[in-house]
């Protein structure tokens, strides 16, 4: 769970599927019709991309798609991960 003013990144990262060069290129966060962090953010070297999401979402489960754009070698694909926002404990 992530809770209000609770500082919360999340990391996204992009591997090929056996053997192949890491992937590079872009990578979009979507909650809703909202793009995350209000826009794509670049793969590191190590194919991996990281969101702060801190105060992004309201109370309650969200369902974030996940959208690789793809590159010279691979694919664009996308994928969901559930993100649960609760209210902070007292």
């Amino acid at each position: 769970p992530v809770h209000r003013n609770q500082h919360a990144t999340l990391d996204v990262t992009v591997a090929a599927t056996g053997v192949g060069p890491t992937p590079t290129g872009m990578v979009r966060l979507v909650d809703d019709d909202t793009i995350l962090g209000g826009t794509d953010q670049t793969l590191d070297p190590g194919g991996i991309a990281s969101f702060d999401i801190t105060d992004r979402f309201t109370i309650g489960e969200h369902n974030i798609m996940l959208i690789y754009q793809g590159d010279a070698n691979y694919a664009g694909d996308i994928k969901f991960v559930k993100v649960n926002r609760t209210p902070k404990p007292r």
